[in-house]
């Protein structure tokens, strides 16, 4: 009681099903709002998740994004090079406004943060520092293989385009 079985197709086989079970109350018809606080949780929930390059045994920067996406209708293309070209775009370097100044208000959850070949989910600002939630593979030099939230700062330097998504 209290659960929703959701049958998902499993790859390994034609007409293939797996059943899972998730709390009622996290289960909806079609898709969820889309609402940055929709967004948000969902990007929550992939916190932990193991990196991997193209999402073979995990999730990349790009499949994240994807995937968060595609929980409110919204679909993406495959990967952060195609992205960078989606949504209304709130910053690049050279524009007139600074980094911090967009940042300050720029709708969390929906705004998407590029790197050269790297896509971030801007998660909002806590203390003085903007953070954002991506699957990494290493930071400051180290291994991290998962996915994380980490302040924005180490990146900003490489910020090459910040965009909104509707």
């Amino acid at each position: 009681k209290g659960l929703f079985k959701i049958l998902l197709p499993v790859s390994s086989g034609p007409r293939t099903w797996k059943e899972f079970y998730i709390p009622s109350r996290l289960a909806s018809r079609g898709y969820l709002p889309f609402r940055e606080d929709i967004l948000m949780e969902e990007a929550y929930n992939f916190l932990g998740e193991p990196y991997s390059w193209g999402g073979k045994d995990g999730v990349d920067c790009s499949l994240l994004v994807r995937e968060v996406f595609a929980t409110t209708g919204i679909t993406l293309p495959r990967n952060s090079s195609q992205q960078l070209q989606t949504g209304s775009l709130l910053w690049t370097p050279g524009s007139k406004e600074s980094l911090d100044q967009i940042l300050r208000k720029a709708p969390i959850g929906r705004t998407l943060i590029f790197l050269k070949g790297h896509v971030m989910i801007y998660a909002g600002r806590r203390k003085k520092n903007f953070e954002v939630l991506h699957s990494l593979y290493s930071w400051q030099e180290k291994r991290v293989e998962r996915v994380v939230i980490t302040p924005l700062k180490p990146f900003e330097k490489s910020v090459i385009r910040i965009i909104t998504l509707p």
